[in-house]
């Protein structure tokens, strides 16, 4: 996986941290969570980024469809560990490292 990232030219020194395209990851949802999904994106409230997710699902009829040729995992994987996590404060990393560069 770190060539093929490192192949798209986004590598530019050894000790990079790499966040990969999500739909390397993550490409599915849980299919369960349609319904709140729906619920939500009729939410009159929708930030900018919401309303680009709610339109992407509505674009697929809020079904995951087939996996991209390039995933390595689905949604699944996650509930092998996201209880560790699912009660935790979330914390923006630009508090942890304040002159980050994300691109």
């Amino acid at each position: 996986m770190y060539e093929k990232y490192k192949a798209r030219g986004k590598v530019k020194f050894q000790d990079d941290v790499i966040l990969t395209p999500s739909s390397w990851f993550l490409p599915t949802f849980n299919w369960k969570e349609e319904g709140n999904f729906r619920q939500k994106c009729n939410s009159q409230n929708l930030t900018k980024q919401q309303g680009v997710v709610c339109d992407h699902l509505e674009r697929k009829s809020y079904k995951n469809g087939a996996l991209p040729h390039e995933a390595f995992t689905v949604h699944h994987w996650a509930h092998s560990y996201s209880h560790y996590f699912q009660n935790l404060k979330q914390i923006d990393i630009r508090e942890l490292i304040p002159n980050i560069t994300i691109t």
